[in-house]
């Protein structure tokens, strides 16, 4: 069994359904996040920097898993996921790297006491995220491998929920 198998074997991934909208969501989430890292690192507020700029890359990997169709019990596992993708030559591994940095540093920050970071660490972290934005937005244009039924699926359930909407508000 490889990696990711395991993975769900061991219910660390779980398959939902595919969704591009939510995917186009969560890369804009990131997006806002790694906007909010900046102002706060402008005004001095270096651990709320880090703890936006760690959200930032979050979202930006989830907006892959979720147009995938996947769920992750916990982050760490987003990176035995897009390994894959790097195996496949379709994303950059230096991705994984700046992913496995921020990550890291979070645990850090999550599990010791007392745990600050320099101003060149949090900068570098925000750069990393701007590379790692855009390299995740390539690949997703480069591999929108979503079957068309899928995709059909997904836009006459906006159409439904619009229509049910419309319906409520005649009530």
């Amino acid at each position: 069994m490889d990696r990711i198998e395991d993975l769900y074997y061991q219910g660390h991934l779980k398959k939902v359904e595919p969704s591009p909208l939510k995917s186009a969501l969560s890369l804009k989430e990131a997006k806002i996040w790694l906007k909010e890292a900046e102002l706060t690192f402008e005004n001095g507020y270096h651990r709320s920097t880090r703890i936006s700029v760690y959200f930032a890359f979050l979202h930006a990997t989830r907006a892959v898993t979720l147009r995938d169709g996947i769920l992750e019990t916990e982050s760490h596992y987003l990176l035995d996921y897009l390994e894959k993708y790097c195996d496949e030559g379709n994303l950059k591994t230096e991705c994984l790297d700046m992913l496995n940095y921020m990550f890291d540093i979070h645990y850090q920050d999550q599990h010791h006491f007392q745990c600050t970071r320099n101003p060149q660490e949090i900068q570098q972290a925000i750069r990393y995220c701007h590379v790692y934005i855009k390299n995740i937005k390539v690949f997703l244009e480069k591999t929108n491998r979503l079957p068309k039924a899928v995709i059909k699926n997904a836009l006459r359930e906006k159409e439904l929920e619009k229509s049910e909407s419309l319906h409520h508000k005649d009530i």
